[in-house]
């Protein structure tokens, strides 16, 4: 089984947590909206899930999505993801 996990963010700062958690075994893909390659691929793999706030979290297992974290549940989606690493894995 092959998880990855695509988080879109706009500030470094968002991703502060997510360092703590990058040695665990999985594939982690960063696009960062502040470059123009970074906005392009964000922006598509954002309008397709709805969602318009950094950050933004997919989580995928074989290419089939299984978990998606929005900014706009005004919950924060990197520590979302956290929690749910820590108790999935």
């Amino acid at each position: 089984m092959s998880t990855e996990i695509t988080i879109v963010y706009s500030d470094e700062a968002q991703l502060k947590n997510v360092r703590d958690i990058i040695d665990m075994s999985l594939t982690f893909t960063f696009l960062d909206t502040t470059t123009s390659k970074g906005r392009k691929k964000g922006r598509a793999l954002k309008s397709h899930w709805g969602a318009k706030l950094d950050p933004f979290v997919v989580i995928t297992e074989d290419k089939i999505p299984k978990k998606v974290f929005y900014s706009e549940d005004k919950i924060n989606p990197i520590d979302s993801l956290i929690k749910w690493l820590k108790d999935k894995y």
